[in-house]
């Protein structure tokens, strides 16, 4: 948000991120909970074919894109290395993010999601891998002692699971919305698919100049249990 900073330098504007649970393969929720597949074969079994699936990573620029906000060799973040990803069900790592936000803050859950990114994208590691999580856990310093103790009993037992599936549901069911990206603003402006800088700026300019709607967001009633 720096640009956004630069041209409104006295603007009395505060915003949180609050990540919010969706499942790229619901389906996975049916299956044993360390079920995995390869990227690749994810990829084939939705666009029919590898040749329909290089065009689709052509047409996403994940490459460029990344390469834009300094992601790139340097850190790993090749096209190599997404091919190395292994899916599975997302729930857990959907549960514990929304614990540390609960428990810790959006500053340290924004930080957890970053850590379980790069270890997905850039080091192949599982999503729903106990052993990744628990070490994401330590890299934003969740932890150690009772702290991250009490992470790992979480992730342990089945806390937060009903509050994930609900907000999945509000999001499909009630929202319509059925891809990912998805940035919604003030709780009444959606920007859907992964939109560039300019067009977020608009959308944070336009609640600017209309002031803030005052809403507790569009999950404000579901609360977490066992945070």
């Amino acid at each position: 948000m720096a640009e956004f900073a630069r041209r409104h330098p006295a603007a009395p504007i505060t915003f949180e991120v609050h990540r919010v649970p969706f499942f790229l393969e619901p389906g996975y929720l049916e299956k044993p909970a360390d079920f995995t597949e390869p990227h690749n074969t994810r990829m084939v079994r939705k666009f029919g074919s590898m040749d329909r699936f290089e065009q689709v990573k052509k047409r996403h620029g994940l490459i460029p894109r990344g390469a834009a906000v300094g992601r790139n060799e340097s850190c790993g973040f090749t096209q190599p290395q997404l091919d190395k990803r292994v899916q599975s069900s997302t729930l857990n790592s959907h549960r514990l993010v929304l614990y540390v936000a609960k428990t810790y803050g959006l500053g340290r859950s924004e930080a957890l999601y970053a850590a379980l990114n790069r270890r997905h994208f850039m080091e192949a590691g599982v999503l729903n891998d106990p052993n990744m999580l628990k070490a994401a856990l330590g890299d934003v310093s969740v932890g150690p002692g009772s702290g991250l103790e009490e992470a790992q009993a979480f992730l342990e037992s089945d806390r937060g699971t009903s509050q994930v599936l609900e907000m999945y549901n509000v999001v499909t069911e009630q929202m319509g919305i059925h891809s990912i990206p998805t940035l919604i603003v003030d709780g009444k402006y959606m920007i859907s698919g992964a939109a560039t800088t300019g067009k977020v700026l608009d959308v944070l300019e336009r609640v600017l100049s209309e002031g803030p709607s005052g809403t507790n967001g569009v999950f404000g009633d579901i609360e977490l249990d066992g945070a």
